[in-house]
């Protein structure tokens, strides 16, 4: 099923700024031989502070032939995924929504499912093929990188750079097939991330690489950093499935041994620091760069360290951003404190024997159960979590117990902060004990799902997420 290329109302300038908010999109479906109360469209956004791979996922609603939906963006001016799926088959392509407009698109879906061109001509020239060309090229860009120097080379930091920058760069850029006519923030999206993987890691790269421990290059080293834009509109315009963390830690932690923890230095203070550091590097670090690098310092504390901002740094972010940062900043803190007021609600089994068909018949007799087995490190367990959370939204399912296990291979920070989102009951097992329920249920990786009746009897199982028509249909079997 593929996405065409489409219309939206209002042409704007394309001004940029963090600004959490929404973003109004409607998808008008025509030209399709599926029936429209059998097609399915999400949204995929990636928050500035998310990690690669981890987009927020958003189901639009079906409103007569047209879907709608507010999408939660942090940017005036954000490039968003879209997916279109039904029975027959999915595709999606990249466009870009403004927190200013009704955002309007139009999908041709053809019977054979080939794409029928169209153009957007309001977002910088881009038509439908060249988006479909960005995101082929960006698929391809951020999962396949040529990263390996060879070692004789790192008897001198000047001989990595000069191979890293004069010959890595651009055969990873001329990997990507895009042209020099793109715009800039696409190739700024591809130097950032060359940036995070290649240049700024050198200790660790060569390490890891080889065993062996170099010398720390000087701020000087890290010339290529000067190459990319920390303009708004290039800096924070970027492909979806990656935000900006990836870039904003390596740069934290890596050259000359990285910048100190904020802690409870005000932002002005730590920011003057950091902006003499970098400018051996960079030549005018800009304030937003500046601005988000102090913003990443305390999303290290809550997200990666998970320890909730004390009340002076609470103050110093209120008064230390003039832009919409500071409400990033303390929705991820709240939503930090609220995950660890719950840990008595997550049950940490790692440490026991675990019998599924004995657990919950001892702690959830009489009831419905759907099991859920999951990592934090899963994007389809996430991808599918955000899908059956949408159905359980429109479908009121209350006497139904909807079990999430995951296992040790979760960190068990990571597992009580995701955990925290997901409305449900959680355990963690250990490797074994997952190992073995596995093989007494068949099941063969993550996603997997186990619908059991009110008598645990098992009526289904998944070793993938079946869909959501399928979901639904089990969820109504569990209860009848």
């Amino acid at each position: 099923m593929l996405l065409t290329s489409c219309a939206s109302s209002n042409v704007l300038e394309p001004k940029n700024g963090i600004s959490p908010g929404e973003s109004e999109l409607e998808i008008r479906v025509i030209n399709s031989e599926i029936p429209i109360d059998g097609i399915e469209v999400w949204a995929s956004v990636a928050p500035i502070f998310c990690n690669l791979n981890e987009s927020e996922e958003y189901k639009l609603s079906l409103q007569g032939s047209v879907f709608v939906g507010r999408i939660p963006t942090e940017l005036l001016n954000e490039v968003v995924g879209i997916t279109i799926e039904s029975p027959e088959g999915y595709s999606g392509r990249l466009l870009q929504v403004r927190q200013e407009n009704k955002n309007i698109y139009e999908v041709k879906i053809s019977d054979d499912f080939s794409l029928d061109l169209g153009d957007d001509p309001d977002f910088e020239g881009l038509t439908a093929a060249d988006w479909a060309k960005i995101s082929e090229s960006g698929q391809i860009f951020f999962s396949s990188h040529d990263t390996e120097t060879p070692l004789e080379k790192y008897s001198d930091w000047k001989l990595v750079r000069e191979y890293e920058t004069d010959t890595l760069w651009s055969r990873n850029l001329a990997a990507t097939g895009l042209s020099q006519d793109f715009p800039q923030w696409i190739e700024n999206s591809f130097r950032c991330r060359f940036a995070s993987v290649v240049t700024l890691p050198y200790v660790q790269k060569f390490t890891d690489y080889s065993g062996i421990q170099v010398s720390e290059p000087p701020m000087e080293s890290h010339s290529f950093l000067n190459t990319i834009s920390y303009d708004e509109d290039s800096f924070l315009k970027r492909l979806p499935y990656t935000g900006l963390k990836s870039f904003l830690y390596a740069l934290l932690r890596f050259p000359e041994g990285g910048f100190a923890p904020i802690g409870e230095q005000s932002v002005l203070d730590w920011e003057n620091i950091a902006k003499r550091k970098l400018s051996r590097a960079i030549s005018n670090p800009s304030q937003l760069l500046l601005d988000l690098l102090s913003a990443m310092s305390y999303v290290e504390q809550i997200d990666i360290n998970n320890i909730p901002l004390s009340e002076k740094q609470i103050e110093n972010v209120t008064h230390g951003y003039r832009n919409g940062l500071k409400d990033i900043i303390l929705k991820k803190n709240n939503e930090l404190t609220t995950s660890l007021s719950k840990i008595d609600n997550y049950k940490d089994l790692c440490d026991t024997q675990f019998s599924l068909k004995q657990y919950i018949d001892s702690v959830y007799p009489g009831q419905p159960v759907v099991v859920d087995m999951w990592g934090t490190w899963c994007r389809p367990c996430l991808d599918a979590i955000a899908r059956t959370k949408e159905i359980r939204t429109e479908h009121k399912f209350d006497n139904i117990v909807f079990l999430y296990i995951a296992t040790e291979a979760t960190p068990i920070e990571n597992w009580k902060k995701k955990a925290s989102k997901i409305d449900g009951e959680h355990i963690r097992i250990n490797n074994e004990e997952t190992e073995s329920l596995g093989k007494t249920y068949g099941l063969s990786g993550f996603p997997s799902y186990l619908f059991f009746d009110s008598d645990h009897n098992l009526l289904n199982k998944y070793s993938y997420f079946p869909g959501t028509e399928i979901y639904l249909q089990m969820l109504e079997m569990c209860i009848h």
